[in-house]
């Protein structure tokens, strides 16, 4: 596993504007509300088996983790914080251990920064439906919260921008996609519920990310089909050359490209056995469009899905997004200068956009 470059800070007042305009801004925090700070830490297994640097990753962030709960503790007096660390599931989408759901369930505000995901999990799902605003940001790195960066984005216009795209995604029926790396898909998102991920966390709201900005769907199941063509860099697996998906009948069917890359997503999927989790985890789940200005870093799927110019494609886990398949994974392609078609209306060109 590559590890994403953290680099901590050494001083928690670096980011302590940006951590205070969080929960101003993107939670709108009341006076005494109950704020938790979630974040997961490698057990024996993963200390065992992962590498040094991916350790030191998950170590930092939940330090940074840490830092978060400070702050806001020590900025806001009036709310109820609570910081609670709990081992690592290993897996993006796979369900936290009973601790979580507990603070869950004592919690107004959650802020989730984790290495894995718990976005497509059925604890946050249910703890959304009770109220509780969660920002899940699995693979949170530190720069995210400098100035300049991805959470320092004006997000009222973030919000303006997904919801536009968002209405006009509503009618849309056929979705086709290139790019000049050679990408072509196509699938249906006729009757599938449109999102819109404002950054802008509202009670009863469905899942959002922080750093947000992104408008999507899920395809319909066994809709998709074509290729998915990845540039060096674009994912955290592929330093070098280029990574192709084959897509058939809305599931991955085949990888192509560097050996680590096919190995490490093969880990997960095993393509060619008809075994859950395995076959779920395969399943072509989301179309998102990012719209964040500030995104930036192509080495971080949680912020390279936000870029704007760009557009990802999940796999795995749709449940919680309107979909059929409920896996206990979920995870993103990044696709660079897409062309975009919605129906018959070119929506973007090379990764601008035309119709708005």
């Amino acid at each position: 596993m590559q590890a994403e470059k953290n680099n901590l800070a050494a001083d928690p007042n670096q980011i302590r504007k940006a951590v205070v305009k969080m929960f101003e801004v993107n939670f709108s925090i009341q006076p005494a509300e109950r704020v938790v700070v979630l974040t997961d830490f490698p057990d024996g297994n993963l200390l065992r088996n992962l590498q040094a640097a991916d350790v030191e990753a998950q170590l930092q962030r939940s330090m940074l983790a840490r830092w978060v709960y400070e702050i806001g503790n020590a900025a806001f007096t009036q709310n109820n914080f609570k910081f609670l660390p709990f081992p690592a599931t290993g897996l993006n989408g796979k369900e936290p251990p009973g601790e979580v759901i507990e603070g869950l369930n004592d919690a107004d505000i959650a802020v989730a920064i984790t290495s894995y995901s718990l976005t497509h999990t059925k604890t946050r799902n249910d703890a959304t439906d009770r109220g509780v605003r969660i920002a899940s940001m699995p693979g949170f790195l530190v720069d995210m919260f400098y100035p300049g960066g991805a959470m320092d984005a004006d997000y009222r216009l973030i919000a303006k921008r997904s919801l536009d795209i968002q209405k006009i995604l509503e009618p849309v029926s056929q979705v086709k996609i290139s790019n000049p790396t050679g990408t072509y898909l196509e699938f249906i998102v006729k009757d599938r519920k449109k999102f819109a991920e404002t950054g802008l966390i509202e009670k009863f709201a469905k899942p959002c990310n922080l750093p947000a900005g992104e408008a999507g769907c899920s395809p319909l199941e066994g809709s998709a089909r074509g290729k998915i063509v990845l540039e060096k860099g674009w994912h955290k697996y592929l330093l070098d050359g280029r990574g192709t998906i084959e897509i058939e009948d809305g599931v991955i069917k085949s990888l192509h490209g560097p050996g680590t890359f096919v190995n490490e997503i093969d880990r997960i999927l095993k393509i060619g056995t008809d075994d859950q989790p395995y076959k779920s985890r395969r399943n072509i789940a989301e179309f998102g469009i990012g719209t964040n200005p500030n995104a930036r870093r192509i080495d971080s799927t949680l912020e390279a899905e936000k870029i704007m110019g760009t557009i990802h494609i999940g796999y795995g886990n749709n449940f919680f997004m309107g979909g059929k398949v409920n896996a206990d994974f979920h995870s993103d392609f990044i696709v660079n200068a897409p062309t975009v078609w919605f129906d018959e209306e070119l929506f973007m060109n090379a990764g601008d956009f035309v119709s708005q």
